[in-house]
């Protein structure tokens, strides 16, 4: 019977990693050789730069999500209790799976500023929502930790978004 491979998290994360040590090293090589470039390939590497670690943290934030808004739609069985000891009811689950879709279209569509924005809003409530339900009931900080993960994720993807836009307008 053939295996199925499934995705960790930690597996999505550290696969970007070689690529942003390489803008880590080329940055610091950036400000060692700046007086060297002439503007216009300062700025090309610059927008460069940029726009990998745009990707490196996008890409594993909206793949969590999208693993999440899965796992919402078709619950695991060993987690059915989960909506219950936090108290909320089952379909407010599909609710928030439909908005993680959403989202998760919104930040990948290229345009559309203000849904964009709007979607990073969406996302740091629900992860917000979801720390302050876990820590509510008491639940152990290695439940709640992984949340942190995927918010520093968000930040970074919103962040370099921010810096994206505004290397393309200069």
């Amino acid at each position: 019977m053939p295996q199925s491979h499934s995705v960790t998290a930690l597996e999505i994360i550290r696969s970007p990693l070689p690529e942003i040590l390489q803008v880590v090293q080329l940055m610091k090589k950036g400000v060692q050789q700046e007086d060297n470039l002439n503007e216009g390939d300062f700025k090309h590497k610059k927008m460069k730069t940029t726009n990998i670690l745009y990707w490196a943290f996008t890409l594993p934030f909206v793949a969590l999500m999208l693993l999440s808004a899965i796992d919402d739609f078709k619950p695991d069985p060993k987690f059915a209790a989960c909506p219950d000891d936090l108290g909320y009811p089952l379909y407010l689950f599909s609710y928030l799976a439909v908005a993680k879709l959403s989202g998760v279209i919104a930040i990948l569509v290229p345009g559309y500023p203000t849904v964009k924005e709007w979607a990073y809003a969406g996302f740091s409530f629900d992860l917000s929502g979801a720390l302050y339900s876990l820590i509510a009931i008491g639940r152990p900080v290695l439940i709640w930790t992984p949340i942190l993960l995927i918010y520093s994720l968000l930040s970074g993807s919103y962040i370099f978004y921010h810096k994206k836009l505004k290397s393309q307008q200069s």
